[in-house]
């Protein structure tokens, strides 16, 4: 008996050390994989991007894509490409008709009425959000507008009340007429914030807040994403980054490569950069930088920079960039954030302070963190050592 027990722990053990062995095996194997894709240093090509009031260097070729903007006065915009009259008019007119079918308790459709905005292509419909809504205050407002092949669409909640309503179609009108398109790689000299190959154009009498957010994708490193946000705050920011990752026990760790303070110029922020592994045992990288900005003040809006590494089409893959390329890459993409030159620059901003229209005396200091962008050839070029770009699989 002694005997077939002995026999027994020894066949265990060996499987032990035959499935450990391979498991050994295999992690080295994903090492030198790793370390393999790494070739020769390449000259790698930066080139400006707008998003907001903010400009951005990203690799050249990157896409920005996935727009999401929601701008005071229009609500969130939609942005449809390739569009015609024709399908203006098709799309206003079956929204109408889904309204029209819809029911309210009362009996009556959900639709209320159709405005024309005064403009070549541009109508809005007033209707009822369900058919247990109470009319009493406010209304929903969809509006739709085709400019130079771009159906812009709108969603917002109105004022019930006809001479609010005429105000805000009157104001609505002249946002529209803001909208100026322009190509994807433009950067504007016109104040104003840009986003889905447009700029929303400031006025005289026109200061609106916004929230542009928008992911960048690189063809050539399909794992590698860049995403930006820009936004202003209310009257109670959020917590600062750092904060936010001590409360989550998230702030250290193996896998923590940077974890700091860290001013963009003068713009102040917090970074966090990490080497991550996910579930599947792959690895990537999760690099976010923001700062706060102030309370109830759009000039000095919140933003967050992130850059990730590793993203698969259907699951998370190993990062094409070792730890010192990324952070080097990183580098270069955050020191290149600057204000958007304009021809109208805020008048918050320049180092000055803001006067008072009636008295001309300084009374509120201008926001901490803008500066004139320096001189600087766009777009421009650095070395990094990064690996090939991957073969079609066959």
């Amino acid at each position: 008996m002694r005997r077939r027990w002995k026999g027994l722990i020894v066949i265990f053990a060996a499987l032990v050390l035959f499935f450990a062995g391979r498991g050994l095996v295999r992690a080295r194997e994903r090492r030198l994989e790793r370390q393999m894709k790494i070739q020769p240093l390449i000259q790698l090509k930066l080139a400006p991007l707008a998003f907001g009031r903010f400009v951005i260097d990203l690799p050249e070729g990157v896409r920005l894509v996935n727009w999401s903007q929601t701008f005071q006065g229009t609500g969130p915009i939609r942005v449809a490409k390739g569009g015609t009259p024709e399908q203006f008019k098709q799309t206003v007119e079956q929204r109408a008709e889904e309204l029209r079918t819809q029911r309210h308790e009362d009996g009556g459709p959900l639709l209320e009425k159709v405005v024309d905005l005064g403009l070549p292509h541009a109508q809005a419909l007033t209707y009822w959000k369900d058919e247990w809504e109470l009319k009493t205050t406010f209304i929903e407002c969809d509006a739709f507008y085709l400019k130079n092949g771009s159906i812009y669409r709108f969603k917002n909640t109105i004022d019930l009340d006809p001479a609010d309503q005429k105000e805000y179609f009157h104001d609505f009108k002249q946002m529209l007429q803001a909208i100026q398109p322009r190509r994807p790689e433009e950067i504007p000299t016109l104040s104003g914030s840009c986003f889905d190959d447009a700029i929303l154009l400031d006025g005289p009498d026109r200061d609106f807040s916004d929230i542009v957010m928008v992911t960048g994708v690189w063809p050539d490193r399909p794992d590698v994403r860049f995403q930006l946000v820009v936004m202003d705050n209310g009257p109670f920011p959020d917590p600062q980054l750092l904060d936010r990752l001590a409360r989550a026990n998230a702030l250290h760790g193996s896998g923590v490569l940077r974890s700091r303070d860290r001013n963009i110029g003068p713009i102040p922020g917090q970074e966090h950069l990490e080497r991550v592994e996910e579930k599947n045992g792959t690895q990537g990288h999760l690099f976010i930088w923001e700062a706060q900005g102030e309370a109830n003040q759009w000039r000095s809006p919140q933003i967050r920079v992130e850059m990730t590494t590793g993203e698969g089409q259907h699951a998370p893959q190993d990062t094409s960039l070792s730890d010192e390329d990324a952070l080097t890459l990183w580098d270069k993409i955050l020191d290149s954030l600057r204000w958007r030159p304009s021809s109208n620059p805020p008048p918050f901003f320049g180092g000055g302070r803001k006067r008072s229209p009636d008295s001309g005396s300084p009374d509120q200091p201008a926001p901490s963190y803008y500066v004139a962008p320096p001189p600087r050839p766009d777009p421009f070029t650095f070395t990094l050592q990064l690996p090939p770009r991957p073969s079609p699989k066959k």
